[in-house]
């Protein structure tokens, strides 16, 4: 197995070495969330642009970074959260009356819905017409939702500070696979396996009810706040305090070629 290493001490443009959150924009470019210097913007020319209070950020503490369907780019950050559009950042106080102050998570799903989840424990559902609130969360999900995501079958997957969830049949249900471990992020790659970072627990790589971790050593740090599968199948990996790490899944296990 062969990681690639990009920290401060090899690419001087990150700045700093804890990665919260990863996003590829429409145009290729990946967006870099870090936990106390804003976001770095990886263009697709190799350049790199910084995006910080100066260019209207309310927080450096960048919490998660999603463009939504209409192209703009939300961010939540410690502060609350921020959306780009036509190039301008604007501050979003509230959607539908309900208050983005103090937000872990917002996600975009393929029907147009949003889902945020707050510190206070909340799963939000957000369309035009109404907000449907899951509050407070089934006992066994834990008290913290941590991130979403949808795979390419359609299901929505909630890392929580049990495990992982996901919502079915209209319901939030416990998904017995990683359980009692703190899951931050989550993706899936070509085949449709799913890739889960945790924290203090490394890296797991699901294919149905098949489990496999990654050698912690490869990593270099336990805690994995972000993962993002890029156009090419290669897994982006954003630690806690050691930069970032990339890899090339193999169709058969999920391990690097």
């Amino acid at each position: 197995m062969h990681f690639e290493i990009y920290n401060r001490s090899n690419l001087p443009q990150l700045q700093v070495n804890r990665i919260s959150c990863l996003m590829e924009s429409r145009d290729g470019s990946l967006w870099i969330g870090t936990a106390g210097h804003g976001i770095i913007i990886k263009k697709i020319d190799g350049s790199f642009l910084k995006f910080q209070k100066q260019q209207g950020l309310t927080n450096h503490l960048i919490h998660r970074i999603m463009e939504d369907r209409r192209h703009r780019v939300w961010i939540v950050n410690e502060s609350g959260l921020n959306i780009v559009e036509e190039g301008k950042i604007r501050d979003v106080p509230q959607i539908n009356g309900e208050s983005m102050s103090r937000l872990r998570d917002v996600f975009q799903d393929s029907q147009g819905n949003f889902w945020i989840s707050t510190y206070n424990g909340d799963v939000l559902r957000i369309n035009e017409s109404r907000t449907d609130r899951f509050s407070p969360a089934p006992n066994d999900l834990g008290n913290s939702t941590y991130t979403f995501f949808e795979s390419s079958r359609g299901i929505i997957y909630l890392g929580t500070s049990h495990g992982i969830a996901r919502y079915k049949d209209g319901k939030l249900e416990y998904f017995n696979i990683i359980p009692n471990m703190t899951t931050l992020s989550i993706t899936e790659d070509k085949e449709g396996n799913l890739f889960a970072g945790t924290c203090r627990e490394g890296l797991f790589f699901i294919r149905g009810t098949q489990m496999i971790r990654f050698n912690q050593q490869d990593l270099t740090h336990p805690s994995i706040p972000s993962l993002w599968m890029d156009r090419e199948n290669t897994l982006w990996i954003g630690t806690l305090d050691n930069g970032l790490r990339h890899l090339t899944p193999s169709p058969t296990c999920g391990c690097a070629t």
